[in-house]
């Protein structure tokens, strides 16, 4: 029993040792990045607060360099380049701007440690929202060029779109990129102000629809005195580029025999039900578009399947032997009346009504006789078209 006390006292007091050098560690330790950049964060905040910016400017030399290469980051964006207007350091803000990447530049970012949340951006943002025409007037007196100057001017304004009682809204900081880009064509900012400062979205060249059609359809020669008329339902899917339109549809028509129809194994009885199968690709070209219709004649090519239903089959499986396929070339005209324009940030479209006539050449007749002639169709249906946004 005492050999255990011994080994318990002596494990406890090796314990204690343990803990009382890893507290001596971590006291004697010098201090992190992170509280380093905190620290720092906080001063910066006090002198700017007081309106010591020469003191704010070293103080970001420092942070600068204290995070230089360590996987740290004392700053955001925006708020880093805010107390750069404010302590006038306008060739670090040029230098960030000048033939600027992207990628490279939000893969940087976001690889870093970010500093822990502070009052310093809400100071920043409102200080300077309540301060911009100084500023502003710092940068008209600086001994920078024309360009360098309107750039920075309205950098400046777009960092504060959206802060409560800030006077300009993006609209108008797009109007300023659209003065910019005319005035300075190819300069080196134009990365930048396309990426970061102008947020204004424009159609792209490519657009997706859909639809949801009935209508009429009509077969001529031998085909008309086999079958009646018939009367579609169907889905059509549409991929557009600028004013190529690919239409992928499909087509499924109800008509009826008009007489008994021989076959080597049945007949196929007068009145009986016939499906109409058209799967269709075809290709169109936009010839008209304006914000009331869009019109776009169209070739292409599909199948054609005349085929016996599901329930007559069951009572006589023989009718499974009138089905007949056949390759068709199709033709046509589509005239897209636009009802509503839907529209979001990311997305310029709008419903139609689909007006469509297509006439359609099947090859029937070079694989079974009497079954000659062709097909007219008109259809009406109703869609959506989107149109992808991209930034301008």
């Amino acid at each position: 029993m005492k050999k255990l006390i011994i080994i318990l006292l002596l494990f406890s007091t090796n314990l204690y040792g343990q803990n009382d050098s890893i507290k001596k560690a971590i006291l004697n330790q010098a201090e992190t990045k992170s509280v380093i950049i905190s620290k720092g964060r906080t001063l910066l905040l006090d002198k700017f607060v007081k309106g010591d910016y020469e003191s704010v400017k070293k103080i970001i030399k420092y942070l600068d360099d204290e995070t230089k290469e360590s996987g740290y980051t004392a700053f955001y964006p925006a708020e880093r380049w805010l107390l750069l207007y404010w302590t006038e350091n306008y060739n670090e803000i040029i230098k960030d701007a000048s033939n600027f990447d992207k990628d490279s530049f939000l893969a940087d970012f976001q690889s870093k440690i970010k500093p822990a949340y502070d009052l310093l951006p809400s100071a920043v943002v409102n200080k300077t929202a309540n301060s911009t025409g100084i500023l502003e007037t710092y940068i008209k007196n600086s001994k920078l060029n024309q360009m360098d100057k309107d750039f920075l001017t309205m950098h400046l304004n777009s960092l504060l779109v959206g802060v409560k009682g800030y006077k300009n809204d993006q609209n108008i900081i797009n109007d300023m990129t659209d003065v910019f880009l005319q005035k300075y064509p190819k300069s080196k900012y134009e990365n930048f102000v396309r990426a970061i400062i102008r947020d204004k979205m424009i159609p792209s060249d490519w657009a997706l629809a859909y639809e949801f059609f009935s209508g009429y359809g009509k077969f001529t020669d031998d085909l008309d005195k086999h079958f009646s008329k018939n009367i579609p339902i169907g889905i059509a899917f549409d991929v557009s580029y600028k004013k190529w339109n690919l239409y992928l549809r499909d087509y499924i028509g109800f008509s009826k025999t008009r007489y008994d129809i021989p076959y080597k194994s049945t007949t196929w009885g007068k009145g009986k039900q016939a499906n109409i199968f058209i799967p269709e690709i075809s290709l169109g070209y936009t010839v008209l578009d304006n914000k009331l219709v869009k019109m776009s004649p169209f070739a292409g090519f599909s199948g054609l399947g005349i085929s016996s239903v599901k329930n007559d089959i069951e009572k006589n499986s023989k009718l499974e032997d009138v089905e007949r396929w056949t390759t068709t070339y199709v033709l046509g005209l589509n005239f897209d009346f636009k009802i509503k324009n839907v529209k979001s940030r990311y997305n310029n479209g709008y419903l139609y009504i689909r007006l469509r006539y297509s006439y359609a050449l099947p090859n029937f007749d070079k694989k079974y006789n009497n079954y000659g002639g062709n097909v007219h169709f008109i259809t009406i249906g109703i869609g959506q078209l989107g149109r992808f946004m991209k930034r301008d």
